[in-house]
């Protein structure tokens, strides 16, 4: 139930039952770049009705759609998911090949995949024989670098309005790990719905919201710019059969975020029918999980506050631009120090000014005079990636400044 959080109107409607009331739960701050294009703020709700939790943003689809356009961290094979670049994210596309291939069994299957990034999980099925796939995502470097790389055709264009060249209708789509970024979940389904025929199915696969208690790496590191739906596999299961999807299978698994970050995701195998009609529930089950992790995030952010308030006034350099730096900056007394620059490795970064000081790439800030003068701090403002952050700093690039970690 929601006794213990406020009730108020959302300008975001629930997107499994359409109820305009929820329960605040958080309230989620991030400094953002300049012309950053998303929300700098927004509250975690949970429906008054029937318990699904999300991010209660006033930015509307258009506004993500061009996000993920224009600046999506997705498009750098070497700093994102979805390339299998590296081995871990490499082995994550494998077992998400296998699963597909395994479920389908028809080589011949015609498969989209929507949200595709680079292709990398279509380069895996065409490595089981399943030839017959194609990608959907708003970036043209995706598309460019699909191509170029794997030899995959990736049409570009959103899932809530997906390019009118999908002519036809597909065995199988796929959105893998999509959902969870999707502000418009009615014009998905409904788009599903056209682009598949009774009998097709859905493979969906989402971080799974009960489990983020187990594996807080980082501070409320699942309320971000990007994720503002939050599933567990009632919630799923409710979406899709709202739009005549019926759930034939699935489970959890627990990927690797980072060498020894898990990471935990659900998914389900829906099956296409006529739409029946839809009621939801209430189940409290994800909003008890959330709160429990709201707690933890909160604990651990407590934690870094005490670290960083030593801080205050004194330069230092930040490595790292993400999501906990977002956090860190809007929550924290990091915003209090003397802050030279930012380095980070995305390219996505480059030319970005963040709480009025530049963004560098390592190889940008190596002339810099604080590179490497063996007195300026350098705050690692990551924790998933930070013992690979510290590793490059020292062995790789040699720098003597000292490092301040966060975990």
């Amino acid at each position: 139930m929601l006794d213990s959080s406020p009730l108020k109107n959302v300008g975001r409607a629930c997107p499994i039952c359409e109820n305009g009331r929820a329960g605040v739960l958080h309230h989620q701050p991030f400094a953002l770049p300049n012309d950053h294009l998303l929300p700098a703020n927004y509250d975690v709700v949970c429906c008054a009705a029937c318990g699904f939790v999300y991010a209660d943003t006033f930015a509307g689809q258009s506004v993500y759609d061009q996000y993920y356009a224009q600046f999506s961290k997705y498009d750098d094979a070497q700093t994102s998911t979805g390339s299998g670049a590296n081995e871990l994210d490499a082995a994550r596309l494998r077992e998400t090949a296998r699963e597909i291939a395994g479920f389908l069994k028809n080589p011949e299957a015609r498969i989209l995949d929507a949200g595709c990034a680079v292709g990398g999980l279509l380069h895996e099925l065409k490595n089981l024989n399943f030839e017959n796939g194609q990608g959907l995502d708003p970036s043209d470097a995706s598309r460019k670098y699909a191509r170029a790389h794997f030899g995959i055709e990736v049409h570009i264009g959103s899932i809530v309005a997906p390019e009118l060249s999908l002519e036809g209708e597909f065995d199988c789509v796929v959105l893998s790990h999509v959902l969870e970024h999707v502000r418009d979940l009615e014009a998905t389904f409904e788009n599903l719905r056209k682009l598949t025929r009774d009998g097709s199915t859905l493979y969906l696969e989402v971080p799974d919201a009960t489990r983020y208690r187990e594996y807080v790496v980082a501070p409320f590191q699942d309320f971000n710019v990007e994720h503002i739906n939050h599933f567990d596999a009632t919630h799923l299961d409710l979406l899709a059969s709202r739009f005549g999807f019926a759930r034939e299978g699935g489970g959890w698994k627990t990927m690797s975020a980072a060498e020894g970050i898990p990471y935990p995701a659900l998914f389900g195998w829906y099956r296409r029918e006529e739409k029946t009609p839809f009621s939801a529930a209430p189940d409290w089950i994800l909003k008890t999980a959330i709160e429990e992790y709201i707690a933890l995030s909160q604990t651990m952010m407590d934690d870094m506050e005490n670290h960083l308030k030593t801080l205050v006034g004194k330069e230092v350099i930040v490595w790292g631009a993400g999501q906990l730096a977002l956090k860190l900056l809007a929550q924290t007394s990091l915003s209090r120090a003397n802050i030279v620059c930012f380095v980070d490795g995305n390219p996505v970064h480059r030319g970005e000014i963040l709480h009025g000081s530049p963004i560098f790439s390592p190889e940008e800030f190596a002339g810099s005079p604080n590179c490497n003068d063996g007195s300026t701090p350098v705050v690692i403002a990551s924790t998933i990636h930070q013992d690979a952050i510290a590793k490059r700093i020292t062995s790789e690039l040699k720098w003597n400044n000292p490092l301040i970690t966060l975990r």
